[in-house]
């Protein structure tokens, strides 16, 4: 899915959420790949555009879960 961040807010909040998930969470943008548990490394990329979110989890519980989660910063599915 498509994520945007375009606040520290929304960095501070996606952060904050991400990391109540166990599953590995991975932001690309570009040709990096950051961790959308850290922080740090999602204040390292460009915020402006939107991002590519994988979520690690074969449950599609646990799927829908972090959707749910994560409606307010999707832009695109």
């Amino acid at each position: 899915m498509k994520i945007l961040l375009d606040s520290v807010d929304k960095v501070k909040s996606f952060s904050k959420l991400a990391g109540n998930f166990e599953e590995n969470i991975d932001i690309i943008s570009g040709r990096y790949v950051i961790d959308g548990k850290s922080i740090m490394g999602l204040f390292s990329i460009d915020l402006l555009k939107p991002l590519t979110v994988y979520f690690h989890s074969s449950n599609i519980d646990r799927v829908n879960e972090f959707k749910e989660k994560m409606k307010d910063f999707i832009v695109e599915e």
